[in-house]
């Protein structure tokens, strides 16, 4: 099976200037409480900037935070995969 994480692996690991700040994105069925759980996922203690569209069927969550490697990385994105349609940016 084809890793979709090993481009973003191969680019992230590229860069040696760690500890960074990075910004995470997803945008999120407002159903079934997954704000709720994607917005649990997100490291503490970070502030999470969350944002309706316009007919409250998604919400952007955002998080910029400090990250010590690449892997720390591709960690929170696989563990929001988990969640059903979520769209990652």
């Amino acid at each position: 099976m084809l890793d979709p994480y090993k481009r973003l692996e191969e680019i992230l690991k590229e860069d040696d200037s760690w500890p960074k700040a990075y910004m995470f994105k997803f945008i999120v069925p407002n159903q079934d409480d997954k704000v709720n759980i994607v917005k649990a996922m997100m490291p503490e203690p970070n502030k999470v900037v969350m944002r309706s569209s316009k007919d409250l069927k998604y919400v952007s969550v955002s998080l910029k935070t400090t990250v010590k490697n690449a892997d720390e990385i591709l960690d929170l994105y696989k563990k929001v995969d988990q969640v059903e349609g979520v769209i990652k940016l």
